[in-house]
C-alpha cells in the first residue's frame, strides 16, 4: 500500500525532473501549425518536476480523466 501512495504522489523513489511529452500537434480540427519543413509542430504537455516528497495534491491528471 505504501508503494502505491508513493507512486501516485510521484514521491521518492518515483520522483522525476520536469518533463515535456508530445500531446498531439498545435492546431485545431481544421488546420495544423507547420514548421519550416512542412511537418506539424508538436504540442507539448509539461509535467512539473516532483521533489523527493512528491506532489502535495493531484498535480498530474489521470489518463483520459479516468
Amino acid at each position: 500500500m505504501v508503494v502505491l501512495v508513493l507512486l501516485a504522489k510521484h514521491a521518492a523513489p518515483f520522483d522525476h525532473p520536469q518533463l515535456y511529452v508530445p500531446n498531439g500537434e498545435v492546431g485545431d480540427d481544421t488546420s495544423v501549425t507547420m514548421d519550416g519543413y512542412r511537418n506539424g509542430m508538436d504540442d507539448l504537455l509539461e509535467i512539473p518536476a516532483s521533489g523527493g516528497g512528491g506532489y502535495s495534491g493531484n498535480a498530474v491528471s489521470s489518463f483520459l480523466g479516468l
